[in-house]
């Protein structure tokens, strides 16, 4: 059993609890009787009922959700290439494969750009490239070297 299905129903649990106290909690008769004129009757239990509902329901539909290709399915940069990555200030706006403020490098990957061409687009980035991005700002600071070994791994992610 995963950990947000045991969380989940712990927490419905307790809520049932929490529920059945709030009832005994009612000191009289007299008191249960008004809150069961204004709440009407059993509404606590009901309550309860439903919660315990919701809780199975959204277990099921996390549990029937489609495994996504995470970051692991993606081979790893190489010590030298992610330590690149950190000085060149690329992993601030990109990730293996999920979109940050910039595409991930798996999207880039799919675009086939040769290693010259990533040098340049580095350099002098081309928003229309990447329309539903914001642009990316100029690095012409980074050498074209370091760009010309991340460009290496980042193909190596098609």
């Amino acid at each position: 059993m995963n950990c947000k299905m045991t969380t989940n129903r712990f927490f419905s649990l307790t809520l049932i609890m929490l529920s059945a106290m709030g009832w005994m909690a009612c000191s009289s008769a007299e008191t249960r009787e008004a809150y069961d004129k204004y709440y009407g009757k059993n509404r606590m239990d009901r309550e309860a009922e439903a919660v315990v509902a919701d809780s199975i329901a959204w277990a099921e539909t996390r549990a029937n959700r489609p495994v996504v290709a995470t970051a692991a399915a993606f081979p790893a940069p190489s010590a030298e290439i992610a330590t690149l990555l950190e000085n060149n200030t690329c992993s601030v706006c990109h990730r293996p494969n999920e979109r940050l403020i910039g595409p991930s490098f798996a999207d880039i990957a799919k675009r086939n750009y040769t290693p010259e061409q990533m040098v340049e687009l580095v350099h002098n980035p081309k928003p229309e490239h990447w329309p539903d991005y914001p642009p990316m700002a100029p690095l012409a600071h980074v050498a074209a070297e370091d760009i010309i070994k991340i460009a290496g791994w980042i193909n190596s992610l098609k």
